[in-house]
């Protein structure tokens, strides 16, 4: 019997609680209609004026709206942050920039014979290449050129019996000319020039480049290559007098001819 009653308390006790909840679904309903019609708060008086029981004030969202919000700021968040798959291109492009390193062009030399070469050991980009190179300038002091080599030599002949050294150039872009002299100083040069225009002869001057080879043992290698320690090392205990290992612009190697 005492089951029963126990029972029979527990039957009323869900009954009211259904009814109870009945109750307020159905005072939600007319909240929420009056929150679509006028906004969000709902005042008592306007309840009491519709003829419903008084209640405290309620506040609520309709279930639309809340909904439209979350997608708002689903899509605000989604926006503020770039997409995985750009930020992933953003962080390969810059890991790959780091890994370019820049070239460099080791210069060891000069050698001033092609005997003066040696072996080098493989793996290490090493090679011999010659330079042709301005050593210097001659500067030539003359005479004409003249129309013809007979016309030439009457003019030397003149300079002869006046005891001024020279001679007739037979050939090359100053053929027909007589020659006053070769000097390796532009100013003794125009000296001699002057003294000619003194004694009435009109001379000129040309200068003569000098050219001359000679040889580096050349490096074109990267900072992060393999053996780059190695190659340095090699390059560096073999500097000496008038030899030296320098660090030079790679575009000067288009200049050079190579050896191996």
């Amino acid at each position: 019997m005492r089951w029963a009653f126990l029972l029979l308390v527990l039957l009323n006790g869900a009954f009211y609680v259904w009814q109870a909840s009945e109750k307020s679904f159905d005072r939600l309903q007319v909240l929420e209609s009056r929150e679509v019609a006028r906004g969000n708060i709902t005042l008592l008086a306007e309840l009491a004026d519709a003829g419903s029981p008084s209640s405290p004030v309620v506040a609520s969202k309709p279930a639309e709206a809340a909904q439209e919000s979350a997608r708002d700021l689903k899509q605000l968040s989604a926006s503020d942050s770039p997409p995985s798959a750009a930020v992933d291109g953003l962080v390969v492009a810059a890991e790959a920039e780091a890994d370019v390193a820049e070239e460099e062009c080791w210069f060891l030399g000069p050698y001033a014979k092609r005997e003066d070469r040696f072996a080098v050991p493989p793996g290490l980009n090493l090679r011999w290449m010659e330079e042709e190179y301005r050593r210097g300038s001659d500067f030539w002091v003359y005479l004409g050129p003249f129309a013809t080599s007979k016309a030439a030599g009457q003019v030397f002949e003149e300079l002869r019996r006046k005891k001024i050294d020279s001679f007739v150039i037979r050939q090359g872009a100053l053929k027909n000319a007589v020659s006053l002299g070769v000097f390796s100083d532009p100013e003794r040069a125009q000296k001699h020039i002057r003294s000619m225009d003194k004694r009435g002869y009109s001379a000129a001057v040309r200068e003569i480049v000098k050219y001359a080879e000679r040889y580096w043992l050349v490096r074109q290698t990267y900072i992060n290559e393999e053996g780059y320690r190695d190659g340095q090392e090699f390059l560096a205990a073999r500097q000496g007098v008038g030899r030296t290992l320098d660090k030079k612009n790679c575009n000067l190697i288009a200049s050079y001819r190579d050896l191996d």
